[in-house]
């Protein structure tokens, strides 16, 4: 099992505004960094996107609770994987967001995937305060 967890970045602006925001899976295209994917295709509930011209990945919405979006990967996946977008409020203004992925890969696949979706999830979680400065 490869575990994931991005650092928090604290991030000016309304909560409820990001919550909203991701919790339609068409605004996570602004996230990815445009070099790196491919064939993005999305609706509300579900996105899939050419990952590094390898990887084709599948991720729906699973389930939603305050401040908190569960993601997962669908059975065209080339694997397992459950992602956990959590926002935690610091004041009314202000609030941290942060990912974490659980990858239910073999360990050869770990070695190979883990330092990119590292960055990955780390590039995503910055341009989330991005995204919310344009919303």
């Amino acid at each position: 099992m490869l575990k994931i967890n991005t650092e928090k970045v604290e991030i000016n602006g309304n909560i409820k505004t990001c919550f909203d925001f991701l919790c339609d899976l068409n605004n996570y295209y602004v996230l990815f960094p445009k070099d790196k994917i491919s064939n993005w295709k999305s609706d509300k509930d579900s996105c899939s996107v050419k990952l590094l011209n390898v990887y084709n990945l599948v991720v729906i919405k699973d389930e939603i609770s305050p401040y908190v979006i569960n993601l997962k990967s669908d059975v065209t996946s080339p694997f397992e994987f459950t992602m956990k977008v959590i926002l935690n409020e610091i004041s009314h203004d202000k609030f941290t967001a942060t990912i974490n992925c659980n990858a239910n890969v073999n360990s050869i696949l770990k070695m190979m995937i883990k330092k990119p979706l590292i960055e990955l999830f780390d590039h995503m979680t910055k341009k989330i305060e991005v995204a919310i400065a344009t919303v």
